[in-house]
């Protein structure tokens, strides 16, 4: 796992929960 890596995964992780949380509002 190289550290370049990670902010995309982590990026990609961010988004799902802002879009759950969106989810879960409607």
């Amino acid at each position: 796992m190289r550290i370049k890596k990670l902010p995309r995964i982590l990026a990609l992780h961010l988004k799902r929960f802002k879009y759950f949380e969106v989810f879960k509002q409607y």
